[in-house]
């Protein structure tokens, strides 16, 4: 479990270019996603999921209250194969990664420490991995992280 627990706790340390950062969790084939996008608050953790929507809406799974950050703004996504990408779904201000303007739908596979940007919000993506836990009966362990 520290595996996964640490990295999590330490990903604000991790940052070299922005406060702010976007960290990918695996576990086999289960994925979720921590994400600090305010100063002064803590991580907060996106459900268990393969895709997560950001936007200043409501509805989407990761809010991120900025002006320059659209309703519906991006979609950060995984697969067990490919791992972590990232599409811009109709920003009006953009969506880069590494300082690369993505186009609307287009997918870009994001890897450990690449600079996400959303509108004027600039953040680090990290990637903690870890095999599937299986106990000694064969089932996998399941994770639960509360920050």
């Amino acid at each position: 479990m520290s595996t996964i627990v640490q990295p999590v706790l330490d990903a604000s340390k991790r940052c070299k270019v922005s406060p702010f950062y976007i960290q990918g969790v695996t576990t086999g084939r289960t994925s979720f996603l921590v994400t600090k996008l305010v100063l002064n608050q803590r991580p907060e953790i996106a459900t268990v999921d393969s895709s997560w929507s950001i936007g200043r809406s409501l509805t989407c799974s990761i809010v991120v209250q900025d002006r320059s950050v659209s309703r519906c703004h991006a979609v950060i996504g995984h697969h067990h194969l490919d791992g972590f990408y990232i599409a811009d779904v109709g920003s009006s201000n953009g969506t880069w990664v590494n300082q690369r303007k993505l186009t609307l739908m287009e997918r870009r596979v994001i890897c450990d420490n690449d600079l996400i940007q959303l509108g004027s919000i600039k953040a680090e993506f990290f990637v903690t991995c870890r095999p599937r836990a299986i106990d000694s009966e064969g089932d996998t362990v399941g994770i639960q992280i509360t920050l």
